[in-house]
């Protein structure tokens, strides 16, 4: 056994009580144990919480990539509804807020590129509806041009860019023959078309659903009236504006 005080080796196997030939102390077997056995434990102990402490630092570490990782396909689901702030506003505050791994960093700053772009092309498309609405083509064409083909709302802006064609070509006609373009010809809908005016109805409430309310605001637009074999100089139209300001055939 070892002495309780100084660690010395007494006997292999000696019996309690016994006095240390080093020290002189009446070793009894109950004392604390030897000092390299002291250490041995302290180490065991430093080992055993410091491999705790690095678990939990890297358990966080995940963590907190993950938490970004879910912070992206939120902004994602958000571009796929046309929501480029609210994409913004997320993924600003995941690369504020979260540590992430180099892979998901680069994520992170690809998604946080993209969608500041997305975010510009969407102000650019009200900017040129508001400027349809002032009847300034020339400077929504200018805008509409800055807007990227990959842009997720492209369809509207191919939309808005097929009314202004139509609306030039309308006045450069009116223009070339001002009187045939005021000669509007239709028929008033009578009990008979109240089925295919249902199916028209429907369509056209869904797709009018989808125009900012901005936009509308702009145009100026009071009413739209529905009629049949409505002409403009002779020529069939599947819209013309009405001789009341505001409304539309």
């Amino acid at each position: 056994m070892n002495c309780e005080k100084c660690g010395f080796l007494i006997y292999k196997s000696a019996v309690s009580p016994v006095v240390c030939p080093h020290c002189h102390t009446l070793n009894t077997g109950n004392g604390p144990p030897p000092p390299a056995k002291r250490l041995k434990r302290k180490l065991m102990i430093a080992g055993v919480t410091t491999s705790l402490l690095a678990a939990a630092v890297v358990g966080f570490l995940f963590f907190q990539n993950y938490q970004a990782l879910v912070a992206l396909s939120q902004a994602g689901n958000s571009i796929n509804r046309y929501k480029y702030e609210d994409a913004a506003r997320i993924i600003t505050k995941a690369d504020k807020d979260y540590f992430v791994f180099g892979a998901t960093r680069k994520k992170l700053s690809l998604a946080k590129t993209k969608d500041e772009a997305w975010l510009t092309a969407s102000q650019n498309y009200q900017k040129a509806f508001a400027l349809v609405g002032q009847e300034k083509l020339a400077e929504a064409k200018a805008t509409l041009a800055l807007i990227p083909v990959d842009f997720p709302s492209y369809g509207e802006v191919e939309s808005l860019k097929a009314a202004i064609k139509n609306t030039e070509v309308a006045a450069a006609a009116a223009k070339a023959n001002p009187s045939a373009a005021t000669s509007e010809t239709y028929q008033l809908l009578s009990q008979p078309d109240l089925s295919v005016l249902k199916i028209y109805g429907a369509l056209f409430i869904d797709g009018w659903s989808k125009y900012p309310t901005d936009w509308v605001a702009n145009s100026k637009l009071k009413g739209i009236a529905f009629a049949k074999n409505l002409a403009v100089g002779g020529t069939l139209r599947a819209a013309a504006p009405d001789p009341i300001p505001g409304n539309v055939l």
